[in-house]
């Protein structure tokens, strides 16, 4: 297997230096704002596609052992951030779970940006489908019940408010 894994840590060493995508075609009055227009309006691509790697070529991270895991995480990173993708990790968060979440992401649509960074949370900051175990949640934070807000602070027309 370690032979495998040293091809794959290749293949994702020479993604690195695959051609981007087309910039997008901008008048002149937002070339400042550049990589915000890319990432509202530019096309979508599935991150393997741009990498040029296939979910299926990863094995399965029960057939991985811890350093193998390490390895393929680290390079992982490097891969995305050779793109201006940024993965956003909790804290402490198992280098396993990191493994997975990335290997799934090679079918997830995203914009490529030529400036900028384009991060990724992996959270919906809902509880119920958070992609984490429980103790690295952090949408649990965010939760806010209806009757924990005072409306009583709103003007007439705040209160007309969705939330």
């Amino acid at each position: 297997m370690q032979r495998y894994i040293d091809q794959l840590i290749g293949d994702m060493q020479e993604a690195k230096n695959r051609p981007r995508p087309q910039k997008m075609s901008l008048p002149p009055e937002l070339e400042f704002v550049r990589g915000a227009e890319e990432y509202l309006y530019g096309e979508l691509y599935e991150m393997g596609n741009l990498f040029g790697l296939k979910k299926m070529q990863f094995p399965p991270v029960e057939k991985l052992n811890p350093e193998q895991i390490k390895k393929l995480v680290l390079e992982f990173e490097q891969l995305w951030q050779a793109f201006n993708f940024y993965p956003d990790f909790p804290d402490g968060l198992p280098e396993t779970i990191k493994y997975k979440i990335l290997v799934d992401y090679l079918e997830h649509k995203t914009t490529y940006v030529t400036q900028g960074n384009n991060h990724f949370e992996f959270c919906t900051y809902d509880p119920d489908s958070c992609p984490f175990p429980e103790e690295f949640c952090t949408c649990k934070d965010f939760e806010i019940e209806d009757d924990d807000i005072d409306m009583s602070n709103f003007t007439s027309s705040d209160k007309d408010l969705p939330f």
